[in-house]
């Protein structure tokens, strides 16, 4: 994961950053290739609460997220029933106009993923959950190998690319935005 050269954009399978590099996004336009985009829930308030809300920097990088995947013509938005998550999710419900919101669990997501693949070849998703789920979806996805750790309470922006046929037919890149 380069730390320095941030996501800017996805358009047409490629993806823009900050220094102007670009990159392909792999089997993009190919129906039997599920994309999703993962990315963790962004800032939240330190308050106290079971379920806070986005802070205001957190609901900045919402609107970040939202701006980079709003030419990626996503076909769905999933997320967990947090307010957080919901929150992070939304500006990329509200750029697309008519994309539905998804809802999933955590501890059945396993099975909610293989079924969305199943269900939905050449789709593609954004996919918002929290700092170890989204790590043990992508895990899931890659199969045996296990290389992506849990995130850091304190770290945002995580953003993973899948592009995905289903478990142990995955091709994982982890960035930034």
């Amino acid at each position: 994961m380069n730390e320095t050269n941030y996501l800017e954009s996805v358009k047409n399978g490629e993806m823009l950053f900050a220094d102007g590099a670009k990159k392909s996004i792999p089997h993009w336009g190919d129906p039997a290739w599920t994309h999703f985009f993962c990315a963790r829930h962004a800032e939240k308030d330190r308050d106290p609460l079971s379920n806070p809300e986005l802070s205001a920097l957190g609901q900045s990088r919402a609107e970040r997220l939202g701006r980079i995947l709003s030419e990626a013509d996503l076909d769905g938005v999933c997320s967990t029933d947090f307010l957080r998550t919901r929150q992070t999710a939304e500006p990329s419900v509200r750029r697309a106009h008519t994309l539905p919101m998804i809802s999933y669990e955590v501890r059945e997501q396993n099975e909610w993923i293989e079924s969305l693949i199943a269900e939905n070849a050449g789709k593609k998703y954004l996919i918002v959950g929290h700092q170890d789920n989204i790590p043990m979806l992508v895990n899931h996805l890659q199969g045996e190998d296990f290389e992506f750790d849990y995130i850091l309470d304190f770290e945002f922006g995580h953003f993973y690319v899948v592009a995905t046929q289903g478990v142990g037919q995955s091709e994982i890149q982890e960035f930034r935005y």
